[in-house]
């Protein structure tokens, strides 16, 4: 028999608040999972249907919470880090009012299988991978992260020109082969007051949004496949993101930094079309 989670369980479960909470619906059926998009509210900030590459990673967002839903269901003082995209391949464009968010489990509460289905056809799949940490252990991880995180200057916000979303980007076109970009993360942005309320963080799926608008500033070409994206510590704002890609036989291969930090945020390599 089918467990319906609504809007009142899935917030007992995941920390995710309005407007970064993109379900309001959880079907679980055996080891198959299918989610509810959110109301879009007019004007809404996270959600824009006409910006492709939002589309795009929200889709991972929406089944990734799908998953932690089903993950720490039954499970006190646990929290998820999102840990790693594989294989995804986007297939056909997404629209996320006329889709449906298909999770499926594999061995372990890990690793989930996603299909986003339009019709019978699917637009998207591949594997999603989060880490299920203590309370206690996801707290000692953020303390640690603002302790070696440093200070934004005044100076350094100023560099920056709006692009009237959730950050502000500097870009750099370097070479065929070779682009950079400096994102800005804002404490105000709409995107950490939902992720999370009481511990803003930046949701990683825009991290890779950066990543994959710093690519397509400077080429133009279209995102068909994320072969692996890691999320490898978590970035807390306000902070600066500095992004550099390169171009290998054909692979785009992205490193993220923050706030002049020699160890890498995040990491993955992107294949484009």
């Amino acid at each position: 028999m089918a467990r319906v989670f609504g809007v009142s369980e899935i917030e007992e479960i995941i920390l995710h608040r309005l407007l970064m909470r993109l379900i309001d619906q959880v079907t679980e059926s055996k080891d198959k999972l299918e989610g509810r998009l959110r109301k879009i509210e007019d004007d809404d900030p996270i959600i824009n249907l006409d910006d492709k590459i939002r589309s795009d990673v929200l889709t991972i967002e929406i089944c990734g919470q799908i998953a932690v839903v089903y993950a720490l269901k039954d499970e006190k003082d646990k929290m998820i880090l999102f840990g790693d995209i594989k294989d995804l391949e986007f297939l056909d464009d997404i629209n996320l009012n006329d889709v449906r968010f298909m999770v499926k489990i594999s061995g372990n509460k890990d690793q989930s299988f996603i299909e986003v289905i339009n019709n019978k056809k699917v637009n998207l799949k591949g594997y999603i991978s989060c880490k299920i940490v203590s309370k206690k252990l996801f707290n000692r991880i953020i303390e640690r992260t603002k302790r070696e995180k440093t200070t934004i200057k005044e100076y350094e916000k100023n560099i920056f020109n709006s692009l009237g979303f959730f950050n502000n980007l500097v870009f750099e076109y370097v070479s065929d082969d070779y682009i950079k970009s400096l994102v800005y993360l804002d404490e105000e942005s709409p995107i950490v007051s939902g992720h999370f309320p009481k511990q803003p963080i930046m949701p990683g799926v825009f991290t890779l949004y950066s990543a994959i608008k710093t690519i397509q500033n400077a080429h133009n070409v279209k995102i068909n496949r994320i072969k692996e994206f890691s999320f490898l510590s978590p970035i807390i704002p306000p902070s600066i993101l500095d992004i550099k890609v390169e171009k290998k036989n054909g692979d785009y291969e992205v490193k993220v930094y923050a706030n002049n930090s020699s160890s890498e945020s995040a990491k993955g390599i992107l294949k484009f079309k």
